[in-house]
């Protein structure tokens, strides 16, 4: 375990709820919350039809969920769900960030993917520490105009992706206004079309330039010039 992990409370939480791939990042209708620093048990009674429901873990603890059922049941990551019982596409990747010092860029990681048509996305990712979730940041790059747009909390509602020539890429950083300890993230990309090429790109170091600001009448910050060899996207933040 990490050291944010170590310091996470003794009683684990869990909660079940409806499931709605379109809305990731918040949850449905709530079925059942447990906390326990042992075991517990609850009984939830479904209408008759199908359901997709969603069992969240407090993260940190070393836990085992069980389900019992007089009908059957399909148990499984969510992006086994979706893709086998929904018919959706869902991508899966992992990765781990460095320590955070105070105020200090740095990014988490990299996806790169197409579309071979117009296609609905929603995505989301989640940290291992908790107190790293509120400064995680977004950005959804179109890498053949190089149009973006920035999300907060490492959450992208559904929107659509159009076929391009370069694709896209899915910025993941953070700038905390405290220090943050390593630990590990996990991201979901789910789509109503199998989003093509999706590849973790490696992560590119951050530069960062400091100085004094003079005033003056132009209202120049700073002043750097940028030389590149080949075409290449650069954010600046």
């Amino acid at each position: 375990l990490t050291p944010c992990e170590r310091s996470a409370p003794l009683v684990c939480r869990s909660l079940t709820s409806a499931f709605n791939w379109t809305k990731l990042e918040a949850p449905g209708k709530v079925h059942a919350n447990l906390a326990s620093a042992n075991a517990e048990t609850v009984m939830v009674r479904l209408p008759r039809g199908k359901h997709l429901l969603r069992t969240v873990v407090d993260r940190g603890f070393f836990n085992s969920v069980a389900f019992r059922s007089k009908t059957e049941l399909k148990v499984g990551p969510a992006h086994e769900i979706l893709g086998a019982q929904e018919g959706l596409a869902a991508h899966m990747a992992d990765g781990t960030y460095d320590t955070h010092t105070q105020d200090t860029f740095r990014l988490w990681g990299r996806q790169t993917f197409t579309v071979t048509a117009a296609t609905s996305i929603t995505a989301v990712m989640s940290a291992a520490c908790v107190k790293a979730q509120p400064f995680l940041r977004f950005i959804l790059l179109d890498n053949d105009t190089g149009n973006y747009s920035s999300y907060l909390f490492g959450q992208v509602p559904t929107c659509t992706m159009q076929p391009n020539t370069s694709g896209y890429t899915l910025l993941a950083y953070a700038r905390p206004p405290v220090k943050l300890p390593a630990a590990k993230w996990k991201l979901l990309v789910v789509g109503d079309r199998p989003l093509e090429n999706f590849i973790t790109a490696p992560l590119t170091e951050a530069r960062a330039f400091t100085g004094v600001y003079a005033p003056n009448k132009a209202r120049v910050l700073c002043r750097h010039l940028i030389s590149a060899a080949q075409a290449q996207h650069l954010s600046l933040h």
